[in-house]
Order: C-alpha cells, then sequence, then structure tokens
C-alpha cells in the first residue's frame, strides 16, 4: 500500500514538472508567430529596397503597389491586403500607409491594431545583425504616447524589453522605417 501511494505522488510530482516545463518554454523567448512576422517583414522590406533599387526614391509606393507588383512575400498576399500572423500590415508613409511623395529616402512598414503583448513581443524582438540592416527607426503609437526608437538617441535601437514595455499600451500602432 505505502509502495503503491510512493508511485502515486511520484508520477503527480513528475506530471507537475512537466506542466511546469512547457509552461516555461511556452513564455521563453518569442514564439513562432513574431519570428515568422519579422521575418516577414525584413524579407518586405528588402524586397522593397530591391524593387526600387534603380530609382531616385521611393515615389510612389504604398501598399497597393506592392500588393499588385507582387513585391510582399506572397504568403503576406491576402484579398489584395497585405496580411501578417499579427494582423494586416500598410506600407508606405505614416501610420496610414500614405503614398510616398518625390524624393522619399524612406518607407514605413506599419503594424496596427497590436495588443500590448503583440505589441512588446514585435518591438522588443531580437533580430539577427544582417535584419537590423537598413532599419532607421522604429515608432510606438498610442493612446497615451508617442514614442521613436532610433539609433543612437535616448531610445536606442535595438530596444529592450524594459523600453517596450514602457512604450506599449492596451492598443498601439507600430511603424518600422527603412531607408
Amino acid at each position: 500500500m505505502k509502495k503503491a501511494r510512493k508511485i502515486k505522488y511520484a508520477f503527480v510530482a513528475a506530471a507537475i514538472l512537466l506542466v511546469v516545463l512547457i509552461i516555461a518554454m511556452l513564455t521563453s523567448g518569442p514564439s513562432r508567430r513574431f519570428v515568422e512576422a519579422v521575418n516577414q517583414m525584413t524579407d518586405l522590406g528588402s524586397n522593397i529596397r530591391s524593387y526600387y533599387q534603380n530609382r531616385p526614391g521611393y515615389w510612389g509606393l504604398n501598399t497597393g503597389i506592392v500588393t499588385s507588383n507582387k513585391i510582399a512575400p506572397k504568403e503576406m498576399i491576402k484579398g489584395g491586403k497585405l496580411v501578417s500572423q499579427l494582423g494586416e500590415v500598410l506600407v508606405g508613409n505614416g501610420a496610414e500607409g500614405n503614398i510616398i511623395m518625390p524624393g522619399a529616402r524612406t518607407f514605413d512598414i506599419v503594424y496596427t491594431n497590436l495588443n500590448r503583448i503583440d505589441c512588446i513581443n514585435m518591438v522588443g524582438f531580437k533580430f539577427k545583425d544582417e535584419q537590423y540592416l537598413g532599419l532607421a527607426g522604429i515608432k510606438v503609437l498610442n493612446s497615451e504616447k508617442e514614442i521613436d526608437f532610433a539609433w543612437g538617441s535616448e531610445y536606442n535601437i535595438p530596444v529592450s524589453k524594459f523600453q517596450a514595455k514602457e512604450a506599449c499600451s492596451k492598443e498601439n500602432i507600430v511603424i518600422w522605417t527603412f531607408e
């Protein structure tokens, strides 16, 4: 009887340990959807730069141009819109993805309606070194504040998890600016 009770307690302890390990694995580090969203974003940025490489700027660039000319990774184009694992994506100038005017040397990739957790994970994501190439800045907009992250500024790139938590609120727009 005692032996059966010991086995039962050992089994329960092992089950609890397994659950704790699974939770730790799920919460430690970026999920696959964030890795995929970031990879799509950096691929999209590279594709746009390649498409415009022989032009003097990004004149005319917007989401419609990206989808109609199939500049985006094909899994992002759905029903004439750009979509990632985190929702709709806009391309152009500013939070609305406005068409880029003549002479512009940068373009924005915009993630709208991000909740706090998605914003923190996206803004605080640690890129591979080569993925930072061409990144000029990251802006977080919400009802409480607007924070610009840039190279060598008070809010520096790469963004720490602490800074991402400080910047993100309940509903966020995250704008990635590329050169």
